[in-house]
C-alpha cells in the first residue's frame, strides 16, 4: 500500500513497476528537503508560502488520520494540493545541485514518471 498504488494488490506481475517506482520515489526525498532549503537560503518568493501549504496539508492528512484511522483515510493520494510545492522544491533541488548529479536526479524524477505511466498502462490494458 502507498501513495502510488491505493489499498489493491494486483499480482506479482505488478511488483517490479511498484518496487522500482518507490525505490525511485524513496532517492527524490533529500533533493525535496534541499530544495526546501535553498528556497529559503535564496528567499524566493513562493518558499515561505509553499511550505505553509505543504505542511499544513501533510499535517491536517495525519491529524486525520490519527483521529479516524481507517483504510479509506489512510491515502494520501486525496491530497493533490500537495504536488504544488513537492514539485516545486524538486525543481529547486535539481537546479541547487552540481551538473552530474543533477542529471542523475532529473532522471530519476523521469523514470517516476515514467514509471506511473507504465503502471496506469497495464491497468488499462489489464482491465
Amino acid at each position: 500500500k502507498s501513495i502510488f498504488f491505493g489499498e489493491w494488490f494486483l499480482g506479482s506481475t505488478y511488483r517490479w513497476v511498484a518496487r522500482a517506482l518507490i525505490l525511485t520515489a524513496l532517492l527524490l526525498i533529500p533533493v525535496f528537503f534541499r530544495g526546501i532549503w535553498c528556497s529559503f537560503k535564496k528567499k524566493t518568493p513562493f518558499g515561505s508560502p509553499l511550505v505553509i501549504t505543504f505542511f499544513a496539508v501533510f499535517m491536517a492528512q495525519w491529524t486525520f488520520l490519527q483521529v479516524a484511522p481507517f483504510i479509506s483515510s489512510q491515502d494520501f493520494r486525496y491530497s493533490v494540493v500537495l504536488l504544488v510545492p513537492l514539485v516545486h522544491f524538486l525543481i529547486q533541488g535539481i537546479r541547487a545541485l552540481p551538473a552530474k548529479w543533477a542529471d542523475g536526479v532529473d532522471f530519476a524524477l523521469k523514470v517516476v514518471i515514467l514509471n506511473c505511466g507504465i503502471y496506469l498502462l497495464e491497468l488499462a490494458l489489464e482491465g
